[in-house]
């Protein structure tokens, strides 16, 4: 990027930076702010997460603000793959605590969710549209993840790939998704409501044991088999219906 560009990046995405928190502390019902800056090599991500740093939301007392942060990233993720692309993405947020949302519905190229250690601050996440599968490990231990929303282009689930988030509450996995695989949501111990695809034909070994708070499953009619201890140590489990 030539240093005249840049310049202009930098201020552009200053100011949107500066009116996003404005609007955040001043209409305390208003939207959450977004940024989005485009295109986004690893060097300017960087860049815009210290700016965000930099001009966070705080309160009366000084100390950030305890309302939740959008972080909208829109526009193609630099990298030579898919790993690369959500790997520089997820190091410049991992260790962001003043962020809690991260909105990637506007992003182009990212097809699939693979295992990237997002960070443990990551409330809610917007999948792309483009996404197909959400690989083995994708967000295991994200354990402060409460929502996702999982897009209608979603077909695959792999292994452990919601693995011990331990605030996600509750899922709908859409009727797009024909395969989730083994412990997909092991220790999800607060999730207490799932709805399930109407594509599946398996629920897979230990898929939700270890989900302490959930009480109610629906199994879709398709499912023709329920492996080993798929919902193993349900302790609040009081209902089941099995077509």
């Amino acid at each position: 990027m030539r240093p005249m560009n840049y310049l202009l990046w930098l201020i552009l995405l200053l100011s949107i930076t500066i009116l996003g928190c404005e609007d955040s502390t001043s209409n305390e019902s208003g939207p959450i702010p977004s940024f989005t800056p485009t295109d986004s090599t690893y060097k300017e991500l960087k860049q815009f997460i210290n700016i965000l740093v930099k001009n966070a939301p705080s309160n009366s007392n000084g100390s950030s603000s305890s309302k939740p942060l959008l972080v909208k990233i829109s526009g193609k993720l630099y990298g030579k793959n898919i790993w690369y692309k959500l790997s520089h993405l997820a190091t410049a947020l991992r260790n962001i605590e003043i962020y809690s949302s991260l909105d990637l519905s506007g992003t182009i190229g990212i097809n699939r969710m693979v295992e990237t250690r997002f960070s443990i601050y990551l409330v809610n996440i917007i999948l792309p549209q483009e996404v197909s599968s959400i690989d083995n490990r994708a967000f295991s231990w994200c354990q402060g993840l409460k929502q996702i929303t999982i897009p209608d282009s979603v077909r695959f689930i792999g292994d452990v790939a919601f693995e011990s988030c331990k605030n996600l509450q509750s899922i709908t996995i859409p009727n797009s998704v024909d395969y989730i695989g083994y412990a997909a949501f092991f220790k999800c111990i607060n999730l207490e409501k799932i709805t399930l695809s109407n594509q599946i034909t398996s629920i897979g070994a230990y898929t939700f044991a270890a989900c302490h708070k959930l009480s109610n499953v629906t199994i879709p009619n398709k499912v023709k088999t329920i492996d080993e201890a798929a919902f193993a140590e349900c302790r609040s489990m009081t209902k089941i219906t099995i077509p």
